[in-house]
């Protein structure tokens, strides 16, 4: 239960953290571009990306062990690839 609790807080301050302050389009995001975000920037950016394609499998639970599988394996495909939208990245590696 403190571990589910703690990723909460830890999901709530991510998102409540100014990290970034200019809005974007997430599709135009390529793999290279992660890479040289500091690490608010790309949890960020990863935590939104899970949100989304979660919201298109209709899935509404999160995971936080599972988040951070995700986010490991994505980053994995994105140092393999880092010409890849980071969308595709995700995409190919849940297809894994």
């Amino acid at each position: 239960m403190f571990r589910t609790f703690s990723a909460s807080v830890a999901v709530f301050f991510v998102f409540s953290s100014p990290v970034l302050a200019e809005a974007f389009d997430m599709s135009t995001i390529v793999c290279d571009q992660v890479m040289t975000y500091t690490e608010d920037e790309a949890t960020t950016a990863l935590i939104w990306l899970d949100g989304w394609l979660a919201g298109q499998a209709d899935n509404t639970m999160l995971d936080p062990e599972e988040l951070g599988k995700q986010v490991e394996g994505i980053l994995g495909v994105c140092l393999a690839n880092p010409s890849m939208s980071l969308m595709n990245a995700a995409k190919q590696f849940l297809a894994e």
